[in-house]
């Protein structure tokens, strides 16, 4: 009769251990979706390099920009830029920024 109860305390650990540990994993969810929600916010543009994969995020649009000027400079064929925001005089720079280079 011992060996029963101990395996049913044991089952009850257990259950309690997993209700812990999905309390822990929906409240790590909400924070990690909040935090990338935040960041989808305040992300200006990013810029791909197809050699590496490498993905370089931007915040300000001066960085984007000094960043795609670089990348033009010396690897006009190697990278990927990625406007994110809705600012249509901007995305409009960016574009001529790149065609310029080519024309």
């Amino acid at each position: 009769m011992k060996n029963l109860k101990n395996s049913s305390d044991a089952l009850q650990t257990d259950q309690k251990a997993t209700e812990k540990d999905q309390a822990l994993a929906s409240k790590n969810s909400s924070f990690f979706e909040k935090t990338i929600n935040k960041a989808k916010k305040d992300v200006v543009g990013k810029i791909t390099f197809y050699d590496s994969g490498e993905i370089m995020i931007y915040e300000t649009k001066e960085d984007y920009i000094k960043a795609i000027k670089a990348e033009l400079y010396c690897n006009p064929f190697g990278f990927k830029p990625q406007t994110l925001i809705k600012d249509t005089e901007f995305h409009k720079k960016v574009e001529d920024l790149i065609r310029a280079e080519f024309e």
